[in-house]
């Protein structure tokens, strides 16, 4: 996937914990992410929207009463967050700039009825917060049968005008540069989980950070004259509880290239101190 830049102020806040025994390898490197998304609706509808004899068939589709939409990572990442409809709608351009995503709709035409599903592909998101509808062009992509198969079941479904019970599934988005940075720490971070929980840990972790957010700098993906001005990172308990709990924090804020800041929260916990 190619990396995208997001223009986004802020810090990155990364929670882990630490304990018992010591010795940590060095981290493997992080895989670039990528993020597939769900979308949940109370019910939805579908009204046509021309379209020339060589295109497929082509509507205006349109979520009502839409819930936070889940994010999460392709394999191998393991992450998972929420998001609202807005800020899908927001990052759409960012996400999918090199090509539309592909989805699958499933919906039922009725309470009691069998849930049935169609592939189409999605443009030009809108979204509503006063009434919670999410909107798309979509464009219909046939199914091929396998002729092997015969039967009722494999008819195909006729564009549904109005459903219930709906849920969107879109394909795979490219990652951002925030995005592989902060995998990259999350990966990092992972070798201390049974280190101490200690200074020594703390400032090993911070070394860490700081070396992945130093190559990044060198590579032009951060900016600022010296690295120390491209980024800070400091990790540091808040509590003697979080300390006995084996909770580490670490803050971390960078500048990129395109002269903007990063804003994110991330929260992972491992075990606890004994």
């Amino acid at each position: 996937m190619k990396i995208k830049r997001m223009a986004i102020a802020a810090a990155v806040l990364v929670t882990m914990t630490a304990s018992g025994i010591a010795g940590a390898v060095a981290p493997a490197q992080a895989a670039t992410p990528a993020y597939l998304f769900t979308v949940q609706a109370v019910n939805g509808s579908t009204s046509s929207v021309s379209a020339a004899k060589t295109e497929d068939e082509r509507f205006t589709l349109t979520l009502h009463e839409v819930d936070p939409v889940t994010k999460f990572a392709d394999r191998p990442l393991r992450s998972a967050s929420v998001m609202s409809p807005a800020a899908l709608v927001s990052n759409w351009g960012s996400w999918f700039k090199s090509s539309p995503p592909n989805a699958v709709l499933t919906y039922a035409l009725g309470a009691g009825k069998a849930p049935q599903s169609i592939v189409v592909t999605l443009t030009r998101p809108r979204y509503d917060s006063a009434d919670r509808t999410l909107a798309f062009t979509a464009t219909r992509t046939y199914r091929t049968m396998d002729p092997l198969q015969k039967g009722s079941n494999w008819v195909r479904p006729a564009t549904p005008k109005s459903f219930v019970g709906a849920s969107l599934f879109i394909d795979d988005a490219g990652s951002s540069t925030t995005d592989s940075l902060t995998a990259a720490m999350q990966q990092a971070m992972q070798a201390y989980v049974f280190a101490p929980n200690n200074p020594q840990t703390w400032a090993a972790v911070q070394t860490a950070l700081s070396g992945i957010l130093t190559t990044a700098w060198q590579q032009g993906v951060l900016m600022g004259p010296t690295a120390s001005q491209a980024f800070t990172v400091s990790c540091q308990m808040f509590s003697t509880q979080q300390i006995l709990n084996g909770f580490l924090d670490c803050s971390v804020s960078m500048q990129l290239a395109n002269g903007t800041n990063f804003t994110t929260m991330l929260t992972q916990q491992m075990a606890a101190s004994g």
